[in-house]
């Protein structure tokens, strides 16, 4: 069965006058098509969802919020309160105005919070960008059970290793967080320029570095850099598995990195980068990448070239729990997608 819902409250009007007042029209409920099988509006600039046993999680970055999907009968359970993006602003986080924000400088995303949000062990961990901090959070009773201080401005992370890895675009660093105990145990500082995206796989941290045009490998056991590989203009979103995958904006496309070597041995073409500037995902799906744009791409691990095109954008995009993906698209609602059934090419 196929829905859309729309998670915003209505909200009745009081009586005056003794004469009671019709509430508002509610807000028009998202046609489906294709392969959606349902859409979202949770809150302003939707981050990428993280996936749990039976949620979805999102945070939304320009209300403070973080909102739990029910993945089973497919509505929103919960919107729990964050921050308060206010404080952000007041700290005078806002471009000045559009001509103060050019494409490729991130500083839309100054002012978000939550940045970001991940689900590992048992947890919902989300970022407190106004006190650039950590919170975890139980997921059944959506307290907070512990905050980390960063001591970094959190802007992407990801969790693999036994830690999450926060990444600090502005200043250059990356903080690892144990989650065992609930502390920071190392922060990486001086790294290539603008490290944007963050991955774990093939037992290394992976940092894609934006202002840099690089990718970062970090060693876990020793909490050094093994290695800095050249890719393309402008990486952002990355991946890692087998292969490591990191999609360049400007150059619209996507280099594969061999983790025994640590070399790009294929860049394949894609479309061009949709949405919110800053923002991006890859998601690994029966181990082929899926990349977001004007239309969703699966690369084809095999071949190395794009074997299914999906005509729906994305801004980033999250493999689910049953052949799905969990997307945000370029009107900043989360969308869900079944690739089976049907096959889908």
């Amino acid at each position: 069965m196929r829905i859309a819902v729309v998670g915003l409250a209505l909200v009745l009007a009081g009586c005056t006058g003794g004469t009671a007042k019709q509430p508002p029209a509610p807000p028009p409920v998202p046609a489906l098509s294709g392969a959606q099988v349902a859409i979202f509006d949770t809150g302003r600039d939707a981050t990428a969802v993280a996936i749990g046993p039976g949620s979805a999680w999102v945070g939304n970055s320009g209300d403070g919020t973080l909102t739990e999907i029910d993945m089973v009968h497919n509505r929103v359970r919960a919107t729990i309160r964050i921050g308060d993006t206010a404080v952000l602003r007041s700290r005078g986080c806002a471009p000045g105005s559009i001509h103060s924000a050019p494409d490729g400088s991130y500083s839309v995303r100054l002012c978000d919070l939550p940045s970001a949000v991940v689900f590992a062990a048992g947890s919902v961990w989300v970022t407190r960008d106004d006190q650039q901090a950590l919170l975890r959070l139980d997921p059944a009773s959506h307290r907070v059970v512990s905050t980390v201080k960063l001591g970094i401005s959190p802007f992407l992370m990801a969790a693999g290793g036994g830690a999450i890895w926060v990444t600090d675009y502005e200043h250059d660093a990356l903080a690892r967080v144990d989650i065992a105990t609930n502390s920071v145990t190392h922060v990486f500082r001086g790294l290539p320029h603008g490290p944007s995206g963050v991955a774990f796989g093939a037992g290394s941290a992976w940092l894609a570095n934006r202002r840099d045009n690089t990718v970062t490998r970090i060693d876990p056991a020793t909490d050094t850099v093994s290695a800095v590989i050249p890719v393309g203009s402008s990486p952002l979103a990355i991946v890692a598995g087998d292969a490591v995958w990191v999609h360049n904006e400007y150059d619209t496309n996507v280099s594969r990195i061999d983790p025994a070597t640590n070399r790009v041995v294929v860049t394949i073409p894609v479309g061009p980068k949709e949405g919110r500037d800053g923002v991006d995902s890859i998601a690994l799906e029966g181990g082929a990448p899926w990349v977001t744009g004007m239309k969703l791409m699966r690369i084809d691990p095999a071949t190395n070239r794009v074997d299914r095109i999906l005509g729906q954008d994305a801004a980033t995009v999250t493999s689910g729990t049953a052949g799905d993906l969990w997307l945000t698209d370029v009107a900043g609602r989360v969308v869900r997608i079944a690739l089976t059934p049907p096959r889908l090419g």
